[in-house]
């Protein structure tokens, strides 16, 4: 229930009435109820320098983590000296975060929702109810390292973090049981069940401190790790932390692990599953104009603090997991681990039990570890394969400059060398509603832009972020295969249209976003020419339709609002051709190219019932080599993207010019300009950064469509 009305006994616990036999007995255990949820992406940048002399190192870092709702931002500083010819090393730390909060209250759930103490905080942008809200937070560590002799190692920390500001959770409610202390004749109490917005303390200090132990246990050649924590604050929750994990390696580069964990918390002050308040939630009595008086709850008959989110109750958690490790050369390695984990909620002396939020779960990872040392190889029978490295390097170093927004230009320059890639691709679309190359009104749109039906809302912005990893093997001096699999997430804004006649259909406003996996690639890259100042690579891509299709609206206002616009898909559905031809060559400082490239739908319908339109690019640039490391390019591209083929054939609303097909493809004229960092030596050798902003010059839409405001590359790639 998240309001109603039920009855209390003279203990104050929810009671139910067989309806058989009229007998009272106390209601069936508490249940952990999720009214509202939404789809979260975070995007999460982090920056630190260190400089390292004799007898330690200072370090200074920053970052930001950005979601739909909460954005933080923090600074860092540390330092470490190395004492005792480096058997002992003591770490300095001290951070400063800052986090802003603009939660949205679910539509559908905000009516049943109490807000009465967060009034003073929630906006009204677009209709919608946002609950806005800051916080502080400063942090320090200090921490030392200490080895004991040649098979132990010993690790000791603390630290302490004083959070001010709105520190409550914008989407946990409490439920109150509001009755009115005047009981029946079956002695029974009449409540009203309310949900109302947790209220936490505005100040937090946390302390908290541990240890590790390290051993080599010389016989198994093993290590076994031993680790301890605890955790205290001014909310009153304290907390233990018991961990041990064994290492055995298992030859040179296979690595095995074996990890346990218990956990265990007590409950804060506050901490309550729900509350009973001895006052009526909403009094109605007639004033002396004869008129109805409101009377609602008093708050001060309220705890100050209360909160039913199950992190703060008391509770234990039980953990196992497994992990191995295996090289795969001198720079890289892979790492699989799985854990299993058990939640359980437990009564102490001063909270209830908390067991309606027990859980248990499972999370496997895998992860690529490349190392950046540049030690050099010592041993003579690998010199061979390190002069081959080095000679890709500098092959590479010297290749045309190109824009870090053209793919598939580079192919490997030997069998078996390596490329890794990290690639990320926004794409903007803003500004006037579009017809062809004119600006069109709210009136034209209503007058023709969903066609045969009515346009109710339009897109006002368009964000279209692309996660690529790249993954290339040669096979030979001339022939490699590149794997990409690729991440999406899209955030479309709208509005209603100013003159749109009242509807009962469901529509969708304001922001709303959508992501996961999008569409996994391989492609074959052959040289057809690969000579000193001239290059041609010849690309034959294949996309697999791992991508979403079928990604819909949440249920708003009771209605089903639909399939999601065809462009907050992440997917096409089809298996996809994408051939390359690139062509670059160079002269001293300058250089120059020219790809083209498209994406072929090899299906006219997907299983929706709908093709995404062919898309071809053509692009010519101009590189120059500032300095050894540094090159600028300037690109002029041309894109051609034909209209959706078919259309959905589930019932489907349109309520906007984004839910046809025919408002979909556009020809697009851009000017973009690139800025490669690359060539570096050392430890960075054979790696590169790049960026490069591509701004509209000429556009001719489809149908009725935003139009594109730029798009920004950001790439960073490493040959092995």
């Amino acid at each position: 229930m998240i309001t109603g009305a039920l009855r209390l006994d003279r203990g104050l616990r929810p009671v139910s009435t067989d309806a058989a036999t009229g007998q009272v007995r106390v209601a069936p255990a508490l249940v952990h109820t999720l009214s509202s949820a939404s789809p979260e992406t975070r995007q999460q940048l982090d920056v630190k320098a260190v400089h390292r002399f004799d007898g330690g190192a200072l370090s200074a870092g920053g970052g930001v983590s950005d979601e739909r709702d909460f954005r933080s931002r923090y600074l860092n500083l540390g330092r470490r000296f190395d004492l005792n010819n480096q058997h002992s090393t003591v770490n300095l730390g001290i951070s400063r975060t800052r986090s802003d909060m603009a939660a949205t209250l679910d539509h559908d759930a905000a009516p049943y929702i109490t807000k009465t103490a967060q009034q003073d905080r929630i906006s009204h942008p677009g209709g919608q109810q946002v609950l806005r809200g800051r916080r502080n937070e400063w942090a320090t560590s200090a921490g030392l390292v200490q080895v004991l002799g040649p098979s132990a190692l010993l690790e000791l920390h603390a630290a302490y973090t004083r959070s001010a500001g709105d520190l409550s959770d914008p989407y946990k409610l409490t439920s109150v049981v509001f009755a009115p202390p005047v009981p029946d004749r079956d002695g029974l109490l009449s409540g009203n069940l309310q949900a109302l917005l947790e209220q936490r303390p505005a100040v937090r200090r946390q302390w908290n401190a541990g240890g590790k132990l390290v051993l080599h246990i010389a016989p198994l050649d093993g290590a076994l790790h031993l680790g301890y924590g605890h955790f205290r604050d001014d909310w009153g929750i304290r907390s233990h932390r018991v961990e041990a994990e064994w290492l055995q390696p298992l030859g040179a580069d296979l690595l095995l692990s074996a990890r346990a964990r218990r956990y265990t918390q007590s409950a804060a002050r506050f901490y309550n599953p729900y509350l009973v308040s001895l006052q009526a939630y909403r009094q109605v009595s007639i004033g002396a104009d004869g008129q109805p008086v409101i009377t609602p709850f008093n708050p001060a008959l309220l705890p100050a603090h209360f909160s039913s989110d199950d992190r703060l109750a008391a509770f234990g958690t039980l953990g196992f997991g497994v992990g191995v490790s295996k090289k795969l050369g001198r720079d890289l390695s892979v790492e699989l681990g799985i854990d299993r984990a058990w939640r359980r909620g437990r009564a102490d002396a001063s909270s209830a039990d908390s067991r309606y939020a027990d859980f248990h779960y499972t999370v496997a990872n895998a992860a690529l570890t490349l190392s950046f040392d540049d030690t050099p190889a010592a041993s003579p029978s690998v010199g061979a394969e390190a002069e081959a490295v080095a000679d890709t390097h500098r092959h590479h170093a010297a290749e045309p400059a190109v824009p870090p927004g053209v793919q598939f230009a580079h192919a490997a320059n030997r069998a078996g060398a390596v490329l890794f890639g990290y690639r990320q691709v926004r794409v903007r679309d803003a500004g006037p509603l579009r017809h062809g190359t004119a600006n069109v009104s709210d009136a034209d749109l209503l007058a023709g832009g969903c066609a045969p039906s009515t346009c109710l809302t339009r897109p006002v912005s368009m964000a279209m972020r692309m996660h690529m990893l790249d993954l290339t093997v040669g096979f030979s001096e001339r022939l490699s295969l590149m794997l990409m699999p690729q991440y999406m997430s899209m955030d479309m804004d709208s509005r209603l249209l100013e003159g749109a006649a009242p509807s009962d259909q469901a529509v969708h406003l304001g922001r709303h976003a959508s992501g996961g996996v999008g569409g996994t690639q391989a492609h074959l890259l052959y040289k057809l020419r690969d000579e000193p100042g001239q290059h041609w690579v010849l690309g034959l891509g294949l996309s697999a339709p791992t991508g979403k299709i079928d990604l819909r609206h949440r249920r708003s206002h009771q209605q089903d609002a639909g399939a999601m616009a065809y462009d907050m898909q992440t997917g096409s559905g089809t298996w996809d051709l994408l051939p390359t031809l690139t062509y670059t060559a160079q002269d001293d400082r300058w250089s120059w190219g020219a790809q083209l490239g498209g994406t072929t739908r090899l299906s006219s319908r997907n299983k929706a019932g709908y093709a995404l339109g062919d898309r071809w690019q053509a692009s010519g640039w101009l590189g120059y080599h500032l300095t050894p490391q540094w090159s600028a390019t300037l690109r002029a591209a041309h894109t051609v993207e034909g209209r959706i083929q078919g259309d959905r054939s589930a019932p489907h609303a349109t309520t906007s010019p984004a839910d046809l097909g025919s408002n979909h493809g556009s020809r697009l004229s851009e000017l973009g300009l690139g800025l490669t960092l690359g060539d570096l030596g050392g430890a960075y050798r054979g790696t590169s950064l790049g960026v490069e902003w591509l701004a509209p010059v000429r556009s001719h839409v489809n149908g009725y469509q935003l139009g594109r405001s730029g798009s920004l590359s950001l790439v960073w790639m490493h040959h092995l």
